[in-house]
C-alpha cells in the first residue's frame, strides 16, 4: 500500500464505531495468522519448489491464489502451489491451523475444535483425516547410520464399524483384559540420528513381545 494510501486509512479509523474496530483488529489478527502459516508451508524465499507433476526444477512464478505463491511448470504446464498433491491441498482457513493442531494434541472432540477454531464442525471433521495422513506421506524411506526403534501399544479402535462384538467403548476407554492382548495395537516406531522416522501398525502382536 502506497504511504499516502495507508495515511487516509489511518485517519479513517478514528472514524470507526467500536465493533467496527473490534472487527477491523479481529481481521487483522487472521492476516497475521495466516501469513506465519504460509511462512511455514512456502520454501523458504528464493526457493522454488519442483513440479509435484512431472518433478521439473525451476518453475515459473505464476502469481498468488489463496493466500500462497502459485508457479507455473515449464514442462508441463500446470499451475500448483506448496500444497498441491499434499493433504492439505484446497483447505480453507489456513489462519485456524494452529489452534486446530492444539486441540487434536489436548484430544478434543471434532465439535469442541469447531467452536474454538470458529468454523462448521464438518470442516474441522475434513482436517482431522487429512491431518492424521501427513504423518504416513512424510516418513522416511531409508534409515541410515545409528537407530533407534520402540513400541507403544493403544486400544484398537472400530469407530465406523458396525456389528462389533463388544459394547461401544467412550472416548478413550480402558482395556477390559490386563496386560497387552488382541485388544491392543502394536505400533512400532523408528528414528536414526538425522532425524528420519518411520512408523508401522505390526498386525501380529506377538511380534511386539520383547524379552519375558
Amino acid at each position: 500500500m502506497r504511504a499516502n494510501k495507508f495515511s487516509k486509512l489511518i485517519e479513517a479509523s478514528e472514524q470507526l464505531t467500536l465493533g467496527q474496530r473490534r472487527l477491523l483488529l479481529k481481521r487483522l489478527e487472521e492476516v497475521e495468522h495466516q501469513q506465519q502459516i504460509v511462512g511455514w508451508i512456502e520454501p523458504q524465499q528464493g526457493k522454488r519448489p519442483a513440479c509435484p507433476y512431472c518433478k521439473t526444477e525451476d518453475p515459473i512464478r505464476w502469481g498468488r491464489s489463496h493466500g500462497l505463491s502459485r508457479f507455473r511448470c515449464r514442462n508441463c504446464k500446470r499451475t500448483f502451489n506448496a500444497l498441491t498433491n499434499t493433504p492439505l491441498a484446497h483447505l480453507r482457513h489456513k489462519e485456524q491451523w494452529p489452534v486446530f493442531a492444539q486441540t487434536m494434541i489436548e484430544g478434543k472432540s471434532v465439535r469442541a475444535s469447531a467452536q474454538a477454531c470458529g468454523v462448521h464442525y464438518t470442516t474441522t471433521f475434513r482436517w482431522r483425516h487429512r491431518f492424521l495422513r501427513l504423518p504416513e506421506e512424510k516418513q522416511a524411506q531409508v534409515l541410515r547410520g545409528i537407530a533407534e526403534a520402540d513400541e507403544t501399544f493403544l486400544l484398537r479402535s472400530k469407530k465406523g464399524e458396525r456389528g462389533l462384538q463388544r459394547r461401544a467403548r467412550k472416548r478413550g476407554g480402558k482395556a477390559a483384559k490386563p496386560g497387552r492382548s488382541s485388544e491392543q495395537v502394536c505400533i512400532l516406531v523408528a528414528r536414526d540420528r538425522g532425524g528420519a522416522t518411520v512408523n508401522h501398525v505390526v498386525s501380529e502382536l506377538t511380534k511386539c513381545h520383547g524379552p519375558g
